[in-house]
């Protein structure tokens, strides 16, 4: 990557001390932002040009640097396009073990969608009592709520083996487990299954798992906190220690914008047991108890009238009613003039 000269303004600027540069002096000169990064991995080349320099050898300098692709929900990657968008990174005196390319181990060789995945050996089992890093690209949510993170996972962990999702918001670049055990967005979409150590940091992780014959989806909503980040961005990392068996492969990362309408009634607050009197004519229930309803807004859209019902085994049946024209008694946080914002 050529950046010109500290002369050429049109790149970079340096801010040089007005003082002499005596002899045997040794000074930092402060560079410029480089104006723009390109993505993925590139070199840095720091050099001078000072007239009359008798020894032109020890004038350039170089550094490899990554730049990490900027992405929005909706983000998939399938691991397959010319433009590897992960990187890996060995914590430690750990070997490389993260691999981006076709799979070829005797029980871990076959991809979700072919040909890709990332997996901790292509052609095998890693190295003993690794651990290593895998990272995404920065996803930028831009106040979308309720969104999803998936992808497919076929995993053969032995011994110590186990392997976590982790993420990080760029601003303050601190790592938080992703989920908790048994977290997820469905029985057969299970997320972590137990407690371990992987590097420094213990907490939820996937281990044994010999069951496993094919590849998992694995599902999870995201917090609250991923919305309303403001000028920043968020980056996932796998975190994998090797244990005994041939390791993981993931393919099909996803982050998941929600639909624009999707409600959930997550359970009836009142009447409670024993808190009903006993049925004497059609209309007793609403005039002996408030019935309440606890409901949560799982879509994108800000919900302005929501239709409701009410049905009894005996057949009885009230409704339809419409929030707010109608009043229903809603155990939540109370909708503001009349509005069930995403994830209320």
């Amino acid at each position: 990557m050529e950046l010109g000269t500290y002369r050429d303004t049109t790149y970079i600027n340096t801010r040089i001390n007005p003082n002499a540069f005596g002899p045997s002096f040794t000074t930092a000169f402060r560079l410029d932002t480089i104006p723009s990064v390109p993505e993925g991995w590139f070199t840095v080349r720091i050099y001078s040009l000072f007239p009359n320099d008798e020894n032109l050898t020890n004038d350039t300098l170089s550094v490899q640097m990554y730049g990490v692709p900027l992405r929005t929900v909706g983000y998939l990657d399938n691991f397959d396009g010319p433009v590897d968008e992960w990187m890996t990174i060995p914590v430690g005196t750990s070997p490389i073990v993260w691999q981006r390319g076709v799979p070829t181990g005797v029980q871990l060789n076959s991809a979700f969608t072919a040909p890709n995945v990332w997996a901790t050996n292509l052609s095998g089992t890693p190295a003993a009592n690794a651990v290593a890093y895998l990272y995404s690209p920065i996803i930028r949510f831009n106040n979308i709520v309720n969104s999803t993170v998936r992808f497919r996972m076929n995993k053969r962990l032995a011994g110590s083996g186990a392997i976590r999702l982790s993420w990080a918001d760029t601003l303050s670049n601190t790592w938080q487990i992703l989920g908790g055990i048994a977290d997820g967005a469905s029985p057969n979409q299970t997320w972590y299954s137990s407690s371990v150590s992987i590097g420094t940091v213990s907490g939820a992780a996937w281990t044994q798992s010999a069951g496993d014959t094919a590849y998992i989806t694995h599902m999870l909503r995201l917090p609250t906190s991923f919305n309303y980040r403001a000028g920043r961005g968020v980056r996932f990392r796998f975190e994998f220690k090797s244990g005994t068996a041939e390791g993981v492969v993931i393919d099909n990362f996803e982050i998941l914008p929600p639909p624009p309408a999707e409600l959930e009634l997550i359970g009836i607050t009142a009447p409670g047991i024993g808190n009903c009197l006993p049925v004497v004519s059609g209309d007793s229930l609403r005039a002996v108890d408030t019935v309440s309803v606890l409901v949560r807004n799982n879509g994108g859209d800000t919900l302005r009238s929501i239709p409701f019902n009410i049905s009894l085994s005996s057949g009885a049946t009230v409704g339809p009613l419409l929030w707010p024209t109608d009043y229903i008694h809603l155990d939540t946080i109370a909708p503001p003039q009349g509005r069930l914002q995403p994830h209320q």
